[in-house]
């Protein structure tokens, strides 16, 4: 009976990702809300579920809320610049990294987890990347970073290995990623057969 109650309210929870109204901001701008962004909340709230967040409302809802409302009444920087004491953490938290390898010449290599999904129990930001390629030959390598296993990419580096020491390097992605977002890196340079050496500069939000 228990079993049966518990089957009864996932399939009620997960109803309610597809058809729980979107509160939105009553506006006329409300029209031009871009289908990306409905899409986008459907996703966060699944997340959300299978996180078991439940109750608290997602990134894309706010964005979706607040679209209407800055439209209709532009906010000024005591709203826009607001400044919080986030701190930064390197992970993995080792001296060792996480090595990339490339694939052959030219060829990107396989898609590498750098942070795993169950790692992540808050939204977080990537500020920077320290990257520590092979050190012979020299030549240009590429890093893009994933945040859907490696079918799209929100960030791609390139650099040449004109140094043995690593090279660190800020972030040029604003991306906020939801907790239990997995990150992961596939890398390529021009001869091919090589590694990189990869650490994340991670901030919590």
């Amino acid at each position: 009976m228990e079993l049966d109650k518990e089957i009864e309210k996932g399939i009620e929870d997960l109803a309610r990702v597809f058809t729980d109204p979107i509160i939105v901001w009553p506006s006329s701008w409300n029209e031009t809300l871009p289908e990306t962004l409905k899409n986008e909340v459907t996703m966060q709230r699944l997340l959300q579920l299978l996180t078991k967040e439940e109750g608290l409302a997602t990134y894309a809802e706010v964005t979706t809320y607040m679209y209407a409302l800055t439209l209709d009444h532009p906010i000024d920087h005591d709203w826009s610049e607001i400044i919080g004491a986030f701190d930064i953490e390197i992970l993995p938290d080792n001296l060792v990294g996480v090595t990339v390898a490339t694939g052959g010449a030219g060829a990107y290599g396989g898609d590498t987890e750098l942070l795993s999904a169950v790692s992540r129990d808050n939204p977080f930001r990537i500020v920077g990347h320290i990257l520590d390629p092979d050190a012979a030959p020299i030549e240009w390598y590429q890093v893009r970073f994933s945040d859907d296993g490696g079918a799209n990419f929100f960030e791609v580096v390139q650099f040449i290995t004109d140094r043995k020491e690593g090279a660190a390097a800020p972030s040029g992605t604003e991306h906020i990623f939801n907790a239990g977002t997995r990150i992961s890196a596939s890398a390529r340079d021009v001869s091919g057969g090589d590694n990189v050496v990869i650490w994340l500069s991670i901030q919590e939000v």
